[in-house]
């Protein structure tokens, strides 16, 4: 995984403004399970632009982790919003829902 982390991270610095490149980087540091920088490079491409559904729900999962209700509701919606039948952005957002 360190060779593919390296090649992603020169693709930052070949082109800062490609916001695929966040989110796969985001994709690798969840399965490398680091929280803080799945959240840095998903929290990116989100600036840069749309998401696939799967990277904002796994945003969404990384809102809520750190409390952060509303932002991970909105990105759970957006998951939603492209892929009406995803479970898991359902379940996550049933499971935000319940929240105090």
């Amino acid at each position: 995984m360190n060779d593919a982390l390296a090649e992603w991270m020169r693709m930052i610095e070949l082109a800062p403004e490609w916001k695929d490149t966040y989110e796969n980087l985001g994709w690798l540091y969840l399965k490398m399970k680091r929280p803080e920088a799945t959240f840095k490079m998903y929290s990116r491409a989100d600036e840069l632009g749309w998401l696939t559904p799967a990277a904002y729900n796994n945003l969404g999962v990384q809102y809520m982790q750190r409390a952060r209700y509303a932002e991970a509701q909105r990105c759970f919606a957006l998951a939603l919003e492209q892929a009406p039948d995803m479970q898991a952005a359902r379940d996550n957002l049933d499971l935000l829902n319940k929240q105090p």
